[in-house]
């Protein structure tokens, strides 16, 4: 009888720790999943970061282009201005003479 008792102990034992194993390893492999997927939305993530940066500079890129056309033809406007301001004085000093 006492080995009848140590056998079905064993064999209860046994089944309870190939379940506990097997439950253990689905959750093992759920979390590792769920660990895979964050893994890959981290990635997506950074490659989407890294994109944005480079619109980023070519945007800061365009618009110094831009700002330097600008303050160029600023400066091309401001002198022709000048000139005829300058020649307007000329011509109206002409007359008075």
């Amino acid at each position: 009888m006492s080995n009848q008792i140590y056998t079905v102990t064993y064999i209860t034992t046994l089944v309870i720790t190939i379940l506990y194993n097997y439950i253990k390893s689905n959750e093992m492999n759920a979390n590792e999943t769920k660990i895979n997927e964050l893994v890959g939305k981290i990635n997506k993530l950074e490659k989407s970061i890294d994109v944005l940066k480079q619109s980023v500079e070519e945007l800061e890129e365009k618009i110094d282009k831009k700002n330097s056309k600008l303050i160029e033809s600023n400066t091309v406007l401001n002198n022709k201005l000048e000139d005829f301001i300058n020649y307007s004085y000329d011509v109206y000093d002409e007359d008075d003479m």
